[in-house]
């Protein structure tokens, strides 16, 4: 039933008078939401946000994970201050359109956060550089991973071997590289640099370049690269 109407039954059952009907009519008509303007500010706001988000997607691969969350984060600020701020002013329906760009733009952002975690998650895995170990390891050659092994601890589930570690003694092993059953397991630079010269074939694990890492011991000519995945390399001491 429509509003005057209502008041029509009312005024006629003697509930009201003319002029409170008049002052109701005016109260309702003054709260009723603008549709038009609603749907065409979030129209428009929708086809701004397309647009944006077309230029970023033409060159999404390009841009470093962190970039996108810094901006995501200060876009997302942007519009919570703005929201805040016309809501407080009983804005009407511009605050109502900030509202479902918010929504929006906050569902968008819990996608973007998990894909960015997901690719770093790939980014970090040594699932890559260990196959390469399987497709070229036998019985006696040697697993080597250079600092702390909770960097690389893959390792150890991906090639089914126990894993030697240079430089690896600070951080979460420190304590347990110092009972009995470690000794041999935690190397030195220069036990490594004897050990590379050896009869064991050795499949050297790093994220260090070259010349911070134990490497820079060896000479060149003796490491030999042979896979480099994320911000890992893989060397051996014999040639392929």
């Amino acid at each position: 039933m429509s509003l005057d109407r209502k008041l029509a039954r009312w005024e006629s059952a003697g509930l009201i008078d003319g002029t409170t009907r008049a002052r109701i009519r005016a109260f309702e008509q003054s709260e009723r939401a603008p549709i038009a303007l609603y749907a065409l500010g979030v129209l428009g706001a929708a086809t701004l946000a397309l647009g944006i988000l077309s230029v970023i997607a033409a060159n999404w691969d390009g841009i470093p994970g962190t970039v996108k969350l810094a901006v995501d984060l200060l876009i997302g600020l942007g519009l919570a201050v703005a929201t805040y701020i016309a809501v407080r002013r009983d804005a009407g329906w511009p605050a109502e359109v900030l509202i479902t760009v918010f929504y929006g733009f906050t569902l968008a952002s819990i996608a973007l956060v998990g894909q960015v975690y997901q690719l770093t998650a790939e980014f970090r895995s040594v699932a890559p550089l260990a196959t390469r170990i399987l497709e070229r390891l036998h019985g006696d050659d040697l697993v080597v991973h250079e600092g702390p092994l909770e960097n690389g601890a893959g390792l150890t589930f991906y090639t089914g071997r126990q894993v030697y570690v240079v430089d690896g003694q600070r951080g979460d092993l420190h304590f347990g590289s110092r009972f009995p059953e470690a000794q041999g397991l935690f190397w030195g630079g220069e036990e490594f640099a004897r050990l590379w010269q050896g009869r064991h074939r050795i499949f050297f694990v790093t994220d260090r370049p070259a010349d911070e890492s134990v490497l820079r011991l060896i000479t060149p000519q003796t490491r030999h690269l042979i896979g480099h995945e994320g911000r890992r390399w893989l060397f051996t001491n014999r040639p392929e």
